[in-house]
């Protein structure tokens, strides 16, 4: 009887990643070792394919400066996308002559060489509050939720239960999918991590490196009653959104 060593993968959020872990294998022969490996190095192969097409998905070009942006859905990404847009309206952005010429998945001209890599992280806890609150707007957010139950009047504890219960499914959806897949942190090289709520992030994020004039907010979140539910969703979330907090509190951008 023979030992190998096989990559184990981690599927924490749904989504096949790659983690550094091994696992010792028994393998009764050589067959049984090749098939085993293969079937890991085949799920392995997805989870960085489907990594990447995450990461790549809403990366936003500052057709001024040598900055990319990942956008994070919830995490003010319409507002970015606007302001970096129209700064290409100005003609500097190759050929592409639509709305969105900013956008890398709208204009294949952009690629990372020589760009600062910026990020603008969120609590889970208030960019999932900020998902319940806009159900009503946003049919990305009310179309999932609607497949589970009729989302008129919806509360937040259900909204919560719904997410919960179909995990696998609904974190594929990038207003849920939490934020360090979206972005992965610990896979790139950023210039630049902050978190939305900090003041002196907010400012640095536009004024220093986006050198805008004014901060810009387009759906300026809104207070919500949902406080009484705030312990029995934060031990949810904390599980949901383990990778991200994990990684805000170890980065200290969350205490």
């Amino acid at each position: 009887m023979r030992y190998h060593l096989i990559p184990t993968i981690d599927s924490n959020t749904g989504l096949s990643t790659l983690t550094k872990k091994c696992q010792i294998v028994l393998a009764e022969d050589g067959a049984a070792f090749f098939q085993l490996f293969f079937s890991k190095l085949k799920t392995m192969l997805l989870g960085i394919v489907a990594c990447t097409a995450y990461f790549t998905h809403n990366l936003i070009k500052d057709p001024h400066h040598n900055i990319v942006v990942c956008g994070i859905p919830k995490n003010g990404i319409s507002s970015v996308r606007k302001f970096l847009n129209d700064r290409c309206k100005l003609g500097i952005c190759g050929s592409c002559s639509h709305a969105r010429c900013a956008e890398f998945k709208k204009n294949p001209i952009w690629n990372l060489n020589n760009q600062k890599l910026v990020v603008m992280f969120r609590d889970p806890y208030t960019r999932f509050l900020s998902a319940y609150n806009d159900i009503s707007f946003n049919p990305y957010i009310r179309n999932e939720i609607s497949k589970y139950r009729n989302v008129q009047n919806i509360t937040f504890s259900d909204f919560t239960s719904i997410v919960q219960h179909h995990w696998n499914k609904i974190s594929q959806n990038e207003h849920f999918t939490p934020q360090t897949t979206l972005c992965q942190p610990k896979r790139e090289n950023y210039s630049f991590i902050g978190i939305l709520g900090r003041a002196s992030d907010e400012h640095q994020f536009w004024y220093k490196l986006l050198n805008a004039s004014q901060e810009m907010h387009i759906h300026k979140a809104k207070a919500n009653s949902t406080q009484s539910y705030l312990n029995y969703t934060s031990v949810i979330l904390s599980k949901l959104y383990r990778n991200d907090y994990d990684f805000l509190r170890r980065t200290r951008l969350l205490d």
